[in-house]
Order: structure tokens, then C-alpha cells, then sequence
């Protein structure tokens, strides 16, 4: 025979089991895609994005980002790979106009996104920042 017990949860109760339940969803997607290193301490877990996480994350919040710089301030991308890095220059390239920035010369970009210290963080995680720079530039006649 079967038996059943009837158990009451309060709504709140309910949202915290459902998180609770998306937390670990979460957790096992990210673990699934080595993005997450844990380990055990005792009777605590602790877990670390992996640098590949950071940089997928970092990614996405420049291309989400919707807040603008003051009204003729604009990040100003510069680079020059050398010669052997064609595949992280064209790749650069693609990041850059998937964020929405406007290609001005071949190696200048532009975006009027507050993004400026992401990208320089972004660069310095690919280790791509001694052919990059990244300026907060200020033009009051800029046209764009």
C-alpha cells in the first residue's frame, strides 16, 4: 500500500526550494562546461569561475551594457596584433562589433557604452593588452 504525508509549505518556503533547485541546475551546467572548479574544505564547498567563465561573462556585460558615457565621451579601441596573431586579432574584431562598437579604421573602434574599464579588464584576461588600448577620449565635435 501506498501512503502519502501532507506537508504544508508556506509560498516563501516554496520560492527558496525553487531557487534552491535553480542554484543547482545552475551549478551543474557550469560544471558541465569546466567553467566551475570546487572543492571541499571541511564541511564547506568552494567554488571558483574558471578564467574562461570570466571572460564568456565579462563578454556578454559589454554587449548588454545599455548605460552611455557623458555626452561627447566615447571608449576608444586601438590595436595592433603582430603579424603571427591573426586569428586574436580577427577574433578582437569580431568581439568589438558584436558589442556594438563602430569600426571608424581597421584598428580604431568606437562606442559611446560605459565600457571602457571592462574592456580593459577583458583585454588584460586574454593577455592581449600590450597590443590593445582602451581610452575613455573626449570630443566634443565628435559627429556620432
Amino acid at each position: 500500500s501506498n501512503y502519502y504525508r501532507e506537508f504544508r509549505v508556506s509560498d516563501e518556503e516554496w520560492c527558496k526550494i525553487q531557487e534552491a533547485q535553480k542554484q543547482k541546475k545552475e551549478l551543474f551546467r557550469l560544471r558541465k562546461k569546466k567553467w566551475l572548479e570546487d572543492r571541499r574544505k571541511g564541511n564547506e564547498v568552494i567554488v571558483r569561475l574558471n578564467q574562461d567563465a570570466m571572460i564568456q561573462g565579462l563578454k556578454a556585460k559589454i554587449r548588454s551594457t545599455t548605460k552611455s558615457l557623458p555626452e561627447g565621451s566615447f571608449c576608444l579601441v586601438l590595436f595592433d596584433f603582430p603579424v603571427g596573431a591573426n586569428s586574436a586579432r580577427t577574433s578582437w574584431r569580431r568581439f568589438l562589433a558584436s558589442a556594438n562598437f563602430e569600426h571608424d579604421q581597421l584598428s580604431v573602434w568606437l562606442s559611446k557604452k560605459d565600457v571602457v574599464e571592462d574592456v580593459e579588464v577583458l583585454s588584460r584576461l586574454l593577455r592581449i593588452e600590450d597590443w590593445v588600448n582602451i581610452y575613455m577620449a573626449m570630443c566634443p565635435f565628435y559627429p556620432r
